[in-house]
């Protein structure tokens, strides 16, 4: 039986600070920058084909005629090619009305698990304005986890240590951490095993872990029978069979 692995990873925080002036009555107002400035982006990326990371550029002031400016991208921890489409140009902001471009990059969908990922945006050789602030971050969420199944493992009743063997599908960036808990099958919690209730890590780069917490009792007088496994309250758990 599969189940769900639930992923630790490491995202990447951006901010950006907008400018503010005060207006009458002492109220603070948001402004854009005399110049021109690009924001910064984030995007979930799919399992196939490409979706649009936007990035606004804008600027300040009276409108003008004629604004444009240069772009390029450029990788970070994002690679052009397999994470994002490279692009590079001039776009042209404006002369009224929101005095704005939309630079749209395309990303590229994929089923393996990555940890979040950024490129840059670049801007330069501004015509009609200045520069305020000339880089804008792409940050790439990767929606995508390793699957992970349990074996089915058997042990002489002799007070030995029953081991399960985790494994996932593929290998990931991360770490995966699984929950898992006993359950009472034709066994009996106590009198047939120990049960527990735990979490297993498998590292970043692995494929497999080994759950051995299920200690059977001395061989009695009764048939064989070992512990299941089961889903608790939001969480998967295993359960061979």
């Amino acid at each position: 039986m599969r189940i769900r692995s639930v992923l630790l990873r490491v995202g990447v925080a951006t901010a950006t600070i907008a400018a503010l002036t005060v207006g009458a009555g002492g109220t603070a107002a948001h402004a854009a920058p005399p110049g021109i400035s690009i924001t910064d982006a984030s995007i979930t990326e799919g399992d196939s084909g490409t979706s649009a990371m936007s990035f606004t550029l804008q600027y300040g002031g009276g409108p003008t005629a004629g604004v444009t400016v240069d772009y390029a991208t450029a990788n970070v921890t994002a690679t052009a090619g397999s994470d994002y489409v490279a692009a590079s140009g001039t776009i042209a902001l404006a002369a009224g009305g929101c005095k704005c471009a939309t630079l749209n990059i395309p990303i590229i969908g994929d089923t393996v698990p990555e940890l979040t990922e950024i490129f840059q945006v670049n801007l330069s050789n501004p015509v009609g304005k200045t520069l305020t602030d000339n880089q804008g971050i792409g940050t790439i969420t990767d929606n995508d986890i390793p699957n992970a199944s349990i074996d089915n493992p058997s042990v002489s009743e002799n007070g030995g240590t029953m081991t399960f063997t985790v494994s996932l599908d593929e290998t990931a960036p991360f770490a995966s951490v699984i929950g898992f808990s006993t359950a009472a099958g034709t066994a009996t919690a106590g009198s047939d095993y120990t049960s527990v209730i735990n979490n297993l890590t498998i590292p970043a780069g692995q494929t497999s872990g080994a759950i051995a917490r299920c200690r059977p009792f001395p061989a009695r007088a009764r048939p064989a029978a070992w512990p299941r496994w089961h889903r608790s309250s939001g969480s998967w758990w295993p359960r061979p069979g």
